[in-house]
């Protein structure tokens, strides 16, 4: 390029008024995106006579002009790239790519602000950008998916969380199909196939799934940190399933179903902890689902020791000479419940008790008391599950009997103890 551009200097320098000189070097200066001063050569050139017919100055200016108007855009400098502009749409070349180029250069003014936390001069520049005309139906389609998350984004950065959750529902009221299946926990499943697919959704499904996804999050921050309401619940899952409609076992959505069951729908942990592992399967490396699958089988651990030892105990309670026949029903009837329990009630119904009529000693239950009570404390202290107020009650209360007993016992010993020598001081000589 420098020898070429020395020679166009030199053949300028010989014959100034030259057309086609300055035209090369408008094509030099193109290539070198020097677009200003290729501009400046054209006009020479087509002002010293060179025709349309010898050269392409509407396409080459026009070029140019967008070029030098983007640069100028990114500079602040507005009104000179709007002259750029309009020199364009005089010229009637490439005046189509003018929309795209001011929405291009607009949204990063948005991009700009937003990343600077000028949140007054991104609403600015985000109504600039709706302000932009001539577009085409797909470009319009496209302008309206972005402002409305940019809008989103913008009341969510500024802590508006009901205005932005708000504007999502009125974004999806208007672009979600109709008719689409309620919701359920089947959209969480494997080997599903969106409910829509693409060529029958006005933009790609990922936008939808973004925007439930968003919606479902929104929700959340509404609350300002106030426990959710079963309701609020139940609005939030269904947003996350409502993304997965559109991205069938997306593992972030899937994670974040996962948590808030595990979390709020008790009665479906088994199935969030399944939801989970499958989200670190497929790469989900969040410390939160991390930690709840590992504590969840941390937790499993301690319930298979603390199971072996409740159904030995339970085997031998059921079968000692000491439990009323009124007792061994109602335990058999509450644990025959369980499936866990079912082998042990097998043995049970297997071996023939012991003999009723045999002696108990007080030793023995005194022994039997305090294991119970021990078994108990290391059931509560291993929070298997959440101890319940009862369940403390009555070890608190079970613990003062055998206490209380065990003192009696002592007392009643040492009163026999006195008694005795009492009786030997009269009777014996």
């Amino acid at each position: 390029m420098t020898a070429t551009e020395k020679d166009l200097n030199t053949l300028l320098g010989l014959a100034p008024r030259l057309s086609e000189g300055e035209y090369l070097f408008g094509l030099l200066k193109m290539l070198q995106e020097d677009h200003a001063l290729a501009i400046e050569h054209f006009d020479k050139a087509k002002a010293g006579g060179l025709g349309d017919k010898d050269a392409d100055f509407e396409n080459f200016v026009s070029t140019c002009c967008l070029s030098l108007a983007s640069k100028r855009l990114s500079e602040g400098k507005g009104g000179e790239a709007d002259a750029l502009f309009n020199r364009v749409i005089s010229i009637g070349v490439a005046s189509d790519r003018v929309p795209a180029i001011l929405l291009e250069n607009r949204l990063l003014q948005v991009r700009r602000h937003y990343a600077d936390r000028s949140y007054a001069a991104a609403w600015q520049a985000l109504e600039a950008v709706r302000q932009v005309s001539g577009l085409t139906e797909e470009q319009a389609q496209s302008l309206a998916v972005i402002t409305g998350a940019v809008e989103v984004l913008l009341l969510d950065a500024e802590d508006k969380y009901s205005e932005a959750l708000a504007s999502a529902r009125t974004f999806l009221e208007k672009w979600t199909p109709e008719n689409l299946p309620q919701p359920d926990d089947h959209a969480a499943e494997e080997f599903l196939f969106p409910v829509v697919q693409d060529d029958a959704l006005p933009f790609a499904s990922e936008i939808f799934r973004g925007f439930y996804f968003l919606e479902s999050t929104l929700q959340v921050q509404v609350t300002q940190g106030r426990p959710l309401t079963p309701t609020q619940v139940d609005s939030t899952a269904q947003s996350l399933l409502r993304a997965l409609q559109f991205s069938p076992r997306h593992r972030e959505v899937l994670a974040a179903l996962g948590i808030l069951y595990f979390h709020m729908k008790p009665e479906k942990r088994p199935q969030a902890l399944e939801w989970l592992e499958a989200t670190i399967s497929m790469g989900v490396l969040n410390p939160l689902v991390v930690y709840l699958v590992g504590s969840e089988k941390s937790r499993e651990d301690k319930r298979a020791k603390l199971l072996e030892q409740f159904l030995s105990l339970s085997v031998e309670r059921l079968l000692s000479r000491d439990i009323s026949g009124q007792m061994r029903k109602a335990l058999l009837d509450e644990w025959g419940q369980f499936k866990d329990f079912h082998p042990a009630l097998q043995e049970i119904q297997s071996t023939v008790p012991l003999d009723p009529s045999a002696a108990v000693t007080l030793q023995a239950v005194i022994h039997r008391a305090k294991y119970l009570h021990a078994f108990a404390a290391e059931v509560e202290s291993k929070e298997v599950v959440e101890p319940t107020l009862q369940f403390r009650q009555l070890q608190a209360e079970y613990g003062q009997l055998a206490h209380n007993f065990q003192h009696q016992l002592r007392q009643l010993g040492e009163l026999e103890k006195h008694i005795l020598q009492e009786i030997g001081r009269q009777v014996l000589r």
